[in-house]
């Protein structure tokens, strides 16, 4: 099942220079399937679980892949039996795994729970979300104990497939009752919405960044959940304006934000922030060394962290896990010498029918158009206001700008009918 997230418009292309202050990740033995983002992940023992996602071409996958840390090895287990879905939550309790809302494509929301058994290798369906409640995709979780609080995201209300929301609420999830309890929500102002993250430290839930409905508007409020009260703390703001689609950690009694999207621009970052929940305060790091990142998975089992997959600043689905071996600041001086030079490039209408056209603040010297199977199937070196596709099949196409300084990019566009 195919289904287009975002429009895949900004290419960055990145030069660093020699400015060094030494690794804070290694690069781990990549996922052996295919690359994607917004796959879920959880950690049982030194094992890590990853369910799911969306490839490259926009197919939503039910595959479950298991790391070892101790070996770094990867190893398929069997398929997910559910809906094949992506941007679904996931989480750990006692042993056991847990999956739960996510986007089959076409606009398709879940609102289902499933547990996972490492043992027997087996998924057994739970109970769904609260009937009056919405199904979802981009939702957020934590865990406290034996209970997960999954909420926010957008969807649509159980049967209306009409009314697309932002959400705020906060459901509380049993693992041992197999039951659900509804939570106070946060208000609808200014607060995390849609791509949102959440960590948990010392029995404290943190729930905060993300964005409105069409992710034209970034938000940078960051809350406590306290599950005794069920109430709401506001706490430090997030000091970066990419809050889209990042992801985050629990890690050592801090919290770690990795990548993320600025909704304004939709650039992609290598942002990586600590946060401390007994100061109130965050602290900016060193980037992620494993570049521009969003919609990946960020886990850790105590001691420790890892990142994985996600997308890259030139639209490219990654297979990558990165494995956190130090903690650097950022310098307080100097941060300019990570030189970035960014290309906005896009091709409208997307999807398109007949005729596409190319945007570039660099100028394009040919555009050469691939289909799924990597096969030139078009190529355009003057006019680049009027491409005609009428004659292509039905599908997803990878656009190639080549520059006349010698780098390129690549775009993804649909061919409908």
């Amino acid at each position: 099942m195919k289904h287009r997230y975002t429009h895949g418009l900004i290419i960055l292309i990145i030069i660093i220079s020699s400015f060094d202050l030494g690794a804070q990740w290694a690069h781990k033995s990549s996922l052996p399937g295919p690359a994607r983002w917004k796959a879920a992940s959880f950690v049982i023992g030194n094992k890590i679980y990853v369910v799911g996602g969306m490839d490259a071409l926009g197919n939503i996958l039910s595959d479950v892949w298991q790391y070892d840390m101790l070996t770094n090895t990867w190893m398929p287990m069997s398929d997910f039996p559910g809906p094949a879905r992506c941007a679904a939550v996931a989480f750990a309790v006692n042993n056991k795994g847990y999956l739960s809302t996510g986007d089959v494509g076409n606009n398709h929301f879940l609102k289902d729970m499933w547990e996972y058994d490492p043992v027997a290798d087996l998924w057994t369906q739970k109970a769904s979300l609260f009937s009056a409640s919405y199904q979802r995709r981009e939702a957020i979780v934590f865990t406290i104990g034996v209970k997960a609080y999954i909420g926010f995201g957008e969807g649509w209300h159980f049967g209306d497939t009409n009314t697309l929301t932002t959400l705020y609420d906060l459901m509380e999830y049993n693992t041992q009752t197999d039951a659900w309890n509804f939570l106070p929500s946060l208000s609808y102002t200014n607060n995390p919405g849609k791509m949102a993250v959440a960590a948990t430290v010392n029995n404290k839930g943190y729930v905060g960044l993300g964005g409105n409905l069409n992710q034209s508007i970034g938000y940078q409020n960051f809350w406590e959940f306290d599950p005794d009260s069920s109430s709401w703390t506001k706490k430090a703001d997030f000091p970066s304006v990419s809050t889209l689609d990042a992801a985050a950690f629990s890690h050592n009694s801090r919290i770690y934000v990795v990548g993320g999207i600025s909704p304004s621009d939709n650039f992609l970052s290598r942002q990586f922030y600590e946060y401390d929940p007994g100061s109130d305060s965050w602290k900016k790091l060193m980037d992620f060394d494993g570049g521009f990142i969003a919609g990946e998975y960020a886990v850790s089992d105590g001691t420790r962290a890892f990142v994985g997959t996600g997308f890259t600043g030139a639209i490219t689905t990654c297979s990558d896990l990165w494995e956190l071996t130090n903690v650097i600041s950022a310098p307080t001086t100097g941060l300019d010498s990570h030189k970035l030079q960014v290309i906005h490039a896009g091709v409208f209408p997307n999807p398109a029918t007949d005729i596409i056209s190319i945007t570039s603040s660099f100028k394009v010297q040919d555009v050469e158009i691939y289909d799924a199977k990597g096969s030139l199937v078009l190529s355009e070196k003057n006019n680049f206001d009027g491409i005609s596709v009428l004659n292509l099949e039905n599908g997803i196409y990878c656009v190639k700008l080549n520059y006349e300084n010698a780098e390129s990019s690549t775009l993804k566009f649909i061919k409908n009918p």
